[in-house]
């Protein structure tokens, strides 16, 4: 993506987040409003996946490892963007696991995050909300601006 240009997060392609089409993701629900970022959101029968940019410094969390309300932090390199993957504390489940994962990086043209939200209450299969966020890490990463 060229310098000084603004990224759309609803502009991405579908082959962009789920190359294969193993995921069953469908083109973004989210009404879009060209040359607009914000956030963007694509489904399937067992997740969601919700893109938003911010434009500016603002970032979902600052220093992931040290909020006590998300668990498995890490920093997850992906090309040359390094992102922050992690689960915000949920009690819907009976461990208190949350079936959710983000993952958040900066740009050179504003934040990016990503979040992953199993939508099936009772899958027969549940998903490994955070081994899919990194997937998708890996198809989305050519298609984000370069790292801050």
């Amino acid at each position: 993506m060229p310098a000084g240009e603004l990224f759309d997060p609803c502009s991405l392609p579908l082959e962009s987040l789920d190359p294969s089409g193993a995921r069953g993701l469908k083109d973004s629900v989210t009404p879009q409003t060209p040359g607009t970022s914000g956030v963007c959101i694509w489904t399937s029968a067992d997740f969601s996946l919700s893109v938003s940019m911010s434009v500016g410094e603002y970032v979902l969390f600052e220093n992931p490892e040290s909020i006590p309300s998300l668990t498995d932090v890490r920093s997850k390199t992906v090309g040359d963007t390094e992102f922050d993957v992690f689960r915000i504390t949920s009690k819907f489940d009976d461990d208190g696991t949350s079936q959710s994962c983000n993952a958040q990086t900066e740009t050179s043209a504003g934040n990016v995050s990503l979040t992953v939200i199993e939508i099936d209450l009772e899958p027969a299969e549940p998903i490994d909300a955070c081994a899919t966020t990194e997937g998708i890490l890996s198809s989305l990463e050519p298609y984000l601006p370069a790292p801050k």
